[in-house]
């Protein structure tokens, strides 16, 4: 089992989207999801995710939030513009996906965050912790 702690604020990590969600919408933790993209844009920390995470974000604000189409552009937009670095699926992450996959019976779309996790050795921070702390090959920090 991995460790599962609540997330301080560690010098490199995955995001996932269950936090990035927090970056446009006013909901418990907004404020502490404000504060690692502040951090990263302070150069005192440094945000990683597949780049899943801007359809995720996209879906999460249109099905979930409800927000219009210029409120999401405009949110797309500043995920584009910020210090968070987007990582498009290799051969690398692609395999270690799978593999969490069936391992630990998750969607893709759950084991690519702990794929990219994984691959480059910083844990993965999460507001929703359910499927990704079966993963014992990460380090989960709660949010």
């Amino acid at each position: 089992m991995p460790t599962v702690r609540p997330a301080k604020y560690p010098l490199k990590c995955v995001l996932d989207a269950s936090v990035a969600v927090k970056w446009f919408s006013q909901e418990e933790g907004t404020s502490r999801a404000e504060e690692f993209l502040s951090r990263a844009f302070a150069g005192s920390m440094e945000i990683y995710a597949p780049d899943l995470l801007v359809y995720e974000i996209a879906n999460a604000l249109f099905k979930g939030k409800r927000l219009d189409q210029e409120k999401i552009s405009a949110a797309l937009e500043m995920v584009y513009n910020s210090p968070l670095q987007l990582f498009p699926p290799d051969k690398l992450m692609v395999i270690a996906g799978v593999r969490f996959m069936f391992k630990y019976n998750l969607t893709f779309y759950d084991a690519s965050y702990a794929a990219l996790a994984h691959v480059l050795q910083v844990p993965l921070v999460s507001a929703n912790v359910k499927d990704h702390k079966k993963i014992a090959e990460i380090e989960i920090l709660e949010f």
